[in-house]
């Protein structure tokens, strides 16, 4: 996703599921400008994203869930230095088999998104809330970031 073979060829590249944000600043960064070159002129770059507007008014320092018959359990921190937050994730199965991993992802807050995308070349960049389209604001459920390359 950083290096797609592609040069003006499509109309739209969507990055969804909170798929953005897990590499540092400038790697993030060549993901943007990737999808970019990808694009016709026209086209739209799709991101969605929680951002710190989004998550913070519910943020969770622990959280468990079920997966199938598994118990997940999440715990989590949020480094405000680098704007990322780090997650370590245990999976428990009903043999009581633990496995663990640990996440790191980059939060943008909607500005600076935006700044990004524009720095890449992009012409035109929207927030909506996700869940009803509206202009993005504090406390929408989602980030959906509408970039468009220009002509």
């Amino acid at each position: 996703m950083r290096e797609l073979p592609f040069e003006s060829e499509f109309d739209a590249a969507i990055n969804f599921g909170g798929s953005f944000g897990y590499f540092d600043d400038d790697e993030n960064e060549r993901v943007a400008a990737s999808a970019y070159r990808a694009l016709l002129p026209g086209g739209r770059y799709l991101i969605d994203a929680i951002t710190p507007e989004t998550i913070f008014r519910d943020f969770k320092d622990r959280l468990w869930f079920e997966v199938g018959d598994s118990l997940v359990v999440v715990e989590n921190s949020y480094d405000a230095v680098r704007g990322r937050v780090e997650g370590h994730w245990t999976i428990v199965d009903p043999d009581g088999t633990r496995t663990s991993q640990h996440s790191s992802m980059r939060l943008y807050t909607f500005a600076e998104l935006r700044a990004l995308a524009v720095g890449v070349g992009f012409d035109r960049v929207d927030g909506l809330d996700s869940d009803d389209l509206t202009p993005f604001h504090l406390g929408s459920s989602r980030l959906l970031l509408v970039a468009t390359k220009g002509s």
